[in-house]
């Protein structure tokens, strides 16, 4: 049975990954022209960012404060998360 730690940081990381989501969600409206593909593109980062703070939380690795996905991608290989080398490639 999880303890309170634990719990909360399950809770923390579905956070994270909750507005991960509706980052994606917003970042997929193409059909509304009043909408500018800065502000599309801008909410697809804003999910990646979360979608790796997430599972930054849930392996308890502590990150700075930071909108850098580099940086991000860069502390989950120092705390020995794989991450994909077409992803790494990208990122470096």
């Amino acid at each position: 049975m999880p303890d309170e730690h634990d719990k909360a940081i399950a809770e923390l990381a579905a956070e994270w990954l909750r507005r991960a989501q509706n980052d994606l969600a917003l970042s997929q409206i193409t059909d509304d022209e009043r909408i500018a593909p800065e502000i599309l593109v801008y909410h697809a980062q804003q999910a990646a960012e979360k979608a790796i703070k997430a599972l930054l939380v849930k392996r308890q690795v502590e990150f700075p404060y930071t909108h850098s996905i580099n940086t991000l991608l860069s502390i989950c290989q120092t705390a020995g998360i794989d991450v994909p080398s077409s992803v790494a490639d990208t990122h470096s």
